[in-house]
């Protein structure tokens, strides 16, 4: 009977022993070696299933000592899922046991050939990116750098639960090289060496361009190899790409020296996240920056916001901030500048450092839908912007724009004296049919509608120097409109 009925019967053992004398009787017959490697893979099988490590590795071993041609992707396939039974069942059932995670991955490498991609070689990397710290020694077994460890599929976004999520490919990027900069902080030279290559490599990849996070995940690696320029280099782009994220300016911030750059970047941090838990360590590189300008009053200020948000989440205040406490320039602060005029006058300097033909402006909002809100400048520019939170009509940002070109829009209150195209009304609303007017103001059928307004009440709003699209003729017109 031949090994492959024997192996059909179930009749495993058999099957080895014919395979075996095969293999002995004609040691250079390839295709008594292949089916000696079928054998064995029943046995790695049978083995994954049961979480058998010990006789998993026995037979893994034996897989080693064969010479095995690439060439046989149904076998090289039928490895990786034994590899991939193993690996879930270990994970699943061994408490994420490390040590053993790390044996059977480099028996991965030994047994399967990874330079041929595959749909299990690719659920086995996903399977390991869900893993605590990406187990780090994984990196240096299978690192992205090799093109060939991916499929084409796995270059491509995917759709999970109804969710698209980034490509495989880019996952694994970020995964990698966050391990390596983990690492390379704790003085790792290899991880540091490893992390320059990668970094170099960049250069001249066209595809980690693409990646949306790749320029901030390589800021940090320059930063932590002490790469100064490329550091900003990295991190400047990143932040002309995300002007309206707070956390790619504080990035800038690390990535800087001089403390004036410091101060702008992290002050245009703090205008543009207003939730201070996530501002905690902003507002410890700020405290340091400020000692260092002698904004002492301001630091101390700073001191008590962070003191303030840790206490109202329940976090320890750490030893620095006891330090700070006892410490003269918070006991008695000498200087007379305030926190938050020194923020608003630095973020301001950093967008025109980044930009330096940007223009700020103040807009109000004067329309849209749910999403999409058209805004209104101070000079009478228009903007289209899309928003992730609902805005109501009336409410103001400060836009910064290269001929209209929008770079930035941050939601603030509404200037001291407003623009000479938007002002405040308040009267007595005269209706005519569809519409109607509170003095010389237009009041649409919209206005009208929606708030129920009546003829010959008293009305209160905010209306805008605009043209009437039928008439072409330029007017007030109302945005908002209240009982007075």
């Amino acid at each position: 009977m031949s090994v492959h009925q024997l192996r059909k019967n179930g009749e495993y053992k058999q099957a080895w022993e014919h395979a075996i004398r095969q293999v002995e009787e004609q040691p250079g017959n390839y295709k008594y070696v292949e089916e000696l490697a079928w054998v064995y893979r029943d046995f790695l099988k049978r083995e994954a299933e049961k979480g058998n490590l010990k006789n998993f590795l026995k037979v893994c071993n034996k897989i080693s000592e064969l010479t095995l041609h690439k060439g046989n992707k149904i076998l090289n396939e039928q490895f990786a899922w034994s590899f991939y039974r193993m690996l879930k069942y270990q994970l699943k059932n061994v408490n994420n046991n490390h040590n053993d995670v790390q044996i059977i991955v480099k028996n991965y490498n030994i047994v399967v050939h990874t330079d041929v991609p595959s749909l299990p070689q690719s659920i086995i990397i996903k399977l390991l990116l869900k893993v605590k710290d990406h187990i780090p020694y994984f990196w240096n077994i299978l690192p992205w750098t090799n093109k060939n460890l991916l499929r084409e599929a796995d270059r491509k976004e995917e759709e999970v639960n109804g969710k698209k999520i980034m490509p495989l490919n880019e996952r694994v990027f970020y995964a990698y090289i966050k391990t390596l900069i983990v690492d390379a902080e704790k003085n790792n030279n290899l991880a540091s060496e490893k992390l320059n290559g990668l970094i170099d490599m960049t250069f001249e990849e066209k595809l980690i361009k693409q990646f949306t996070f790749a320029d901030y995940h390589l800021a940090k690696a320059c930063i932590v190899l002490n790469r100064k320029k490329q550091a900003i280099m990295f991190a400047e782009t990143f932040v002309k790409n995300n002007i309206n994220k707070s956390w790619a300016w504080k990035l800038l911030a690390e990535a800087v020296d001089n403390n004036d750059k410091k101060l702008m970047f992290l002050s245009k941090a703090v205008t543009l996240e207003h939730n201070e838990t996530y501002l905690i360590g902003v507002r410890k590189m700020m405290t340091n920056t400020l000692l260092q300008k002698e904004y002492q009053m301001a630091a101390a200020e700073n001191v008590d916001i962070e003191i303030k948000t840790r206490n109202k989440n329940n976090w320890h205040i750490p030893e620095r901030i006891s330090k700070n406490k006892k410490s003269t320039w918070y006991q008695n602060p000498t200087d007379k500048n305030e926190l938050k005029k020194i923020i608003n006058d630095y973020s301001s300097k950093a967008v025109t450092m980044l930009f330096p033909k940007a223009t700020q402006t103040y807009a109000i909002v004067m329309g849209g839908n749910t999403k999409i809100k058209f805004l209104l400048g101070e000079t009478g520019q228009t903007f289209k912007i899309k928003l992730k939170t609902e805005v109501k009509t009336g409410n103001w940002f400060i836009i910064t724009h290269i001929n209209q070109k929008l770079l930035s829009c941050c939601k603030t209150v509404p200037p001291e004296k407003y623009p000479e195209n938007v002002r405040k009304f308040k009267g007595k609303l005269n209706t005519n049919g569809n519409f109607g007017f509170v003095d010389d103001i237009y009041v649409s059928k919209y206005l009208l509608k929606i708030n129920k307004l009546q003829q010959g009440k008293m009305y209160k709003g905010i209306a805008i120097f605009t043209t009437n699209k039928k008439t072409d003729k330029k007017g007030w017109k109302a945005i908002k409109i209240n009982n007075g």
